[in-house]
C-alpha cells in the first residue's frame, strides 16, 4: 500500500525523473511506511489498519492494553 500511494504521488507531482533515484518517490515511500507501521499503532493502542478494518485487539501478557514501548517493539520487530 505504501509503494502504490508513493507512486501516486510521484506520479502528481510529476518531476520527469521516474521513480529511480526520484527522491519525491523515496521521501514518499518513507513516510508512509512510518505512518502505516508506528505512526497508526501508536494512536489505536497497538492496533496496525488492518487490525482497525477487521476490528481485532492488541493485549498485553497479563490481558491490558499494550504500553508505548510494547507497541513500539511490536511495531518495529
Amino acid at each position: 500500500m505504501a509503494g502504490l500511494i508513493a507512486v501516486l504521488f510521484t506520479e502528481w507531482n510529476d518531476t520527469g525523473r521516474g521513480y529511480e533515484p526520484n527522491p519525491i518517490f523515496w521521501k514518499t515511500f518513507i513516510i508512509t511506511h512510518i505512518t502505516f507501521l508506528l505512526v497508526i499503532p501508536l494512536f489505536a493502542n497497538g492496533r496496525t489498519l488492518g487490525m482497525l478494518l477487521t476490528n481485532l485487539t492488541v493485549s498485553s501478557n497479563n490481558g491490558r492494553k499494550p504500553n508505548f514501548v510494547q507497541i513500539i517493539v511490536r511495531a518495529v520487530l
